[in-house]
């Protein structure tokens, strides 16, 4: 043991640079105090639309190249929804690609699919990369090595993304050993929320309790999302001001993640409407009356595929730390109006919806998000005024999550070197 002696007091001297207290303790304590400082590796995981994806197409050979998000097909509706859709079977009740690209989301384990949605990066399509940048900034985190990204298919539910999971338990894992075997933060963002509460729900105790140190849940759709309804009525322009969304519902539709994220009939009453028609109104309770007036009963199958794979009320078990964040006070949709039928204007659901309002995010329902806060032993951190999106660049956001990673201690060196150190002092 005293041979590792310098090494040691090189090690404390790097994580306690500014310290005066002298070298009383033991080894075996101070062995500890070293681990216990260190950082803990970050996995970023996706929500709905968050990791870039790539079209080849079928008929002919062809390079791969970016659909998700390229502007230059979200604004020709037409070719994007060709490429983009997928086709759903109604004999093996799964969604596959069309006949003419195959889709495919590559950079498994790395940042930059999930740091910008265009490999082209501007400001628009910037996802995680305010998360990135200000980890990174810590020699301890590296990207594809201590900080990592989880891309994945969003266009379909965990139940159909069956390989998400053992992918993961191995991306857990080597992660945990590249940082020194140090236990590993989840931060999961929307739809990215559901699928790490499924993914930490099928692992065993003694599992998490070694690889898990936190859950952080931001922005978690966990009682679904009447902005989901409204895609599947009549569509969403992904926020293009000249873009009618009647423009891209084909290809929202045919997402079983959309019905995936559903408004959940147990926090939102029977007697409460969200779509109202010249002919007949619709709350959450109605939903295969729903799909087969507008003439997708394949919506409804979805549903009924997805509803039972993860129950966002629960939160998980045997993780240490779990943590909800999510904004509040912005102008969310929480019904849709739809008027008669004009020479202009189409009748129902082939027209864009007036909205009404509520609380929420702007995305998420305030009644949806605030479900965690249920969670056994949650710690919460509510953002007013703060969007969906904004809540995982938003400064506060950063440095909560620089708390629950140690990210804000002092690690000198990179993380491959912190794991060789370690391995030196029977640390891992």
């Amino acid at each position: 043991m005293l041979m590792h002696l310098p090494i040691l007091l090189l090690a404390y001297a790097l994580v306690f640079p500014k310290s005066s207290h002298a070298f009383v303790i033991s080894i075996d304590a101070l062995r500890m105090r070293i681990k216990a400082s260190l950082p803990h590796p970050l996995i970023m995981i996706p929500g709905d639309g968050g990791s870039q994806a790539y079209a080849q197409f079928k008929d002919h050979k062809s390079d791969p190249f970016q659909i998700w998000i390229d502007l230059r097909y979200i604004i020709t509706p037409r070719t994007f929804c060709d490429y983009f859709k997928l086709v759903y079977n109604n004999e093996t009740r799964r969604s596959e690609d069309n006949d003419k690209a195959s889709i495919s989301f590559p950079g498994w384990g790395e940042t930059w699919p999930v740091d910008n949605l265009d490999s082209r990066p501007h400001t628009v399509t910037k996802y995680f990369q305010d998360v990135t940048n200000a980890f990174t900034a810590n020699p301890y985190y590296v990207s594809n090595f201590t900080i990592r990204g989880a891309p994945f298919d969003f266009r379909k539910a965990p139940n159909e993304n069956e390989d998400f999971n053992p992918k993961m338990k191995l991306l857990v894992e080597e992660t945990f050993r590249n940082g020194g075997n140090q236990r590993v933060v989840l931060l999961a963002h929307s739809l990215g929320t559901l699928y790490a509460l499924n993914f930490l729900n099928n692992q065993t105790t003694s599992w998490k309790q070694r690889y898990i140190k936190a859950l952080v849940a931001a922005s978690g759709p966990l009682g679904g999302s009447v902005k989901a309804l409204k895609i599947q009525a009549s569509g969403d322009n992904f926020g293009i001001y000249f873009g009618n969304p009647l423009w891209y519902r084909e290809v929202q539709r045919s997402m079983p993640s959309l019905a995936f994220l559903l408004p959940d009939p147990r926090i939102w009453p029977d007697d409460e409407i969200v779509i109202f028609t010249p002919t007949k109104n619709y709350t959450v309770h109605d939903y295969k009356e729903f799909f087969y007036d507008i003439g997708y009963p394949e919506g409804y199958q979805m549903y009924l595929d997805t509803k039972p794979i993860v129950d966002g009320f629960v939160g998980p078990t045997g993780v240490d730390e779990v943590h909800c964040v999510y904004g509040s006070g912005v102008s969310t949709t929480m019904a849709m109006v739809y008027g008669p039928a004009t020479p202009t204007r189409g009748a129902f659901p082939d027209q864009v919806p007036s909205l009404l309002y509520g609380d929420g995010d702007g995305t998420v329902n305030i009644r949806s998000l605030e479900r965690c806060l249920r969670w056994s032993g949650v710690r919460s951190m509510v953002l007013p005024k703060v969007g969906h999106l904004d809540v995982i660049q938003d400064p506060r956001f950063i440095d909560r999550l620089k708390a629950i990673t140690n990210a804000n201690k002092y690690a000198p060196l990179r993380g491959s070197l912190w794991a060789a150190l370690l391995s030196s002092l029977g640390l891992q």
